[in-house]
């Protein structure tokens, strides 16, 4: 399943390999393990669920309390072409209609 994801990988980030433990970790989530990853600020952990997010049926659900990093990666989706929405709590009802591929969640 790993070249599958070197695939994605290329195709929407531009990048030929992944980081340290990033394969690691696509792999097991891709395998249907429980995953508990912790990387440093700047170590990729984005690209751990949205490459398997795009490779699998169905839809990725991330909750952050981070409400500018979920903007940043929602709109950084947006311009690759991935369907994604996003809905923050404590803000007016801020969903994007339509399919998509991964839902965003302050909390």
């Amino acid at each position: 399943m790993v070249p599958d994801a070197r695939k994605y990988l290329k195709q929407y980030w531009t990048y030929e390999a992944f980081r340290p433990f990033q394969e690691e970790i696509i792999s097991a989530i891709l395998a249907g393990k429980d995953v508990l990853a912790l990387l440093p600020t700047g170590g990729g952990k984005s690209i751990c669920y949205q490459v398997p997010a795009l490779m699998k049926e169905g839809f990725c659900l991330v909750v952050s309390p981070l409400i500018a990093l979920m903007q940043d990666q929602v709109s950084a989706l947006k311009d690759k072409g991935i369907w994604r929405s996003f809905y923050i709590l404590d803000y007016p009802k801020r969903i994007f209609r339509g399919s998509w591929t991964m839902q965003f969640m302050e909390v």
